[in-house]
């Protein structure tokens, strides 16, 4: 499954599922979104197993995107949840920040099952990851796995398009490939250990009053390190404790029908996706200041006690629907593209004939 095919599903709602299989990890890179450390936290083994089997070949997530921390520090668990999701038609990406490449000569057994066990294998690469794990060993590691058919990709995060850093190293990727491996290029957040030392960026939109800014990130859910479900791949929204209009219930006791249902049918994440948050605060609810910005704003709304009824009313109105509609095909042309310099290099390698 090619990069270019996991991100056009990426903007169909309910169409794929994050499982967060663990926040450990052994790198310490600076910019890290999830705190990780060898001693983090992570879910049970047996909660993920027994969620993904309610996974049905008629009602499933088509894709399911296997993160972390490091979430081949579990690699028997990865074949697991591979194995199931398969089993019922669908598809496995994972995402690694390659500690294993690190000053070996050979891929772990297990770890090389693990990745052999996916349809879509991505390194986590930038200056952080370089510090720690050579860009050389990872293209060796990719090397073996393009000599296989396998499908993969890199995902590069950089300090946005001037970057000298992801300059260089999409040039080196583009030609040590031959254009054959895709790349996904995202800027740096101000979230995580980057909160400690990058200020935040100042480029988020004030809107106007009146003026909607359509939610176009919270299409998948997330299986979140304790086992929460939520709307939103936000990090402090994963991190918990999420707000109410963003939980969506927990691995434990839900299965995925009950999951898609809540996520497809409340009123509120139809709104949020539709006239975006900050739209909400201003139009509906008693607190109208939205300078704390678009996304924070979204973690405020369970803060108004009246506020979803009246928007159960706004979402039931039959002009709605219609608008809710245009909006879902606005969804289905937007790239999510955070550097649109950079967007094209997801279509490097891709052949639509397959």
């Amino acid at each position: 499954m090619h990069l270019a095919e996991i991100w056009r599903s990426r903007l169909s709602l309910a169409k794929g599922i994050y499982l967060t299989l663990t926040r450990r990890c052994p790198l310490s890179c600076a910019h890290c979104s999830t705190n990780s450390t060898l001693e983090s936290e992570e879910i049970s083994a047996e909660k993920l197993i027994k969620f993904v089997k309610t996974f049905t070949s008629t009602d499933k997530p088509e894709i399911v995107l296997l993160t972390g921390g490091e979430a081949l520090l579990r690699p028997d668990l990865v074949i697991q949840l591979a194995d199931i999701a398969h089993s019922v038609g669908s598809k496995v990406y994972l995402l690694s920040g390659m500690f294993f490449a690190s000053g070996n000569k050979f891929i772990p057994r297990k770890i090389y099952d693990a990745i052999l066990s996916v349809d879509h294998f991505v390194a986590s690469l930038d200056v952080f990851h370089e510090a720690q794990v050579p860009k050389m060993s990872i293209f060796k590691v990719f090397e073996k796995l393009c000599s296989q058919d396998r499908d993969v990709s890199f995902q590069l995060t950089s300090f946005g398009k001037d970057d000298p850093y992801l300059k260089s190293t999409v040039a080196e990727i583009r030609e040590y490939f031959q254009d054959q491996v895709p790349i996904l290029v995202a800027n740096i957040s101000s979230i995580g250990r980057a909160k400690e030392w990058l200020p935040k960026s100042t480029t988020e939109t004030k809107l106007k009053f009146g003026d909607p800014n359509p939610c176009f990130i919270s299409t998948w859910p997330v299986v979140a390190f304790d086992g929460s479900v939520v709307a939103c791949p936000h990090q402090p929204v994963v991190d918990g404790p999420a707000p109410k209009h963003l939980l969506l219930g927990n691995v434990a006791v839900d299965d995925w029908r009950t999951i898609k249902k809540r996520f497809l049918n409340s009123s509120m994440l139809r709104a949020i996706r539709m006239f975006g948050p900050e739209y909400i605060a201003q139009k509906y609810s008693s607190h109208k200041s939205c300078e704390q910005g678009y996304c924070s704003s979204c973690l405020g709304l369970s803060r108004d006690t009246n506020l979803s009824n009246q928007i159960e009313d706004l979402m039931s109105l039959d002009t709605t629907s219609v608008m809710e509609q245009t909006i879902k095909i606005m969804m289905q042309e937007s790239t999510l593209a955070q550097i649109p310099e950079y967007a094209d290099l997801i279509y490097l390698g891709y052949s639509l004939e397959g």
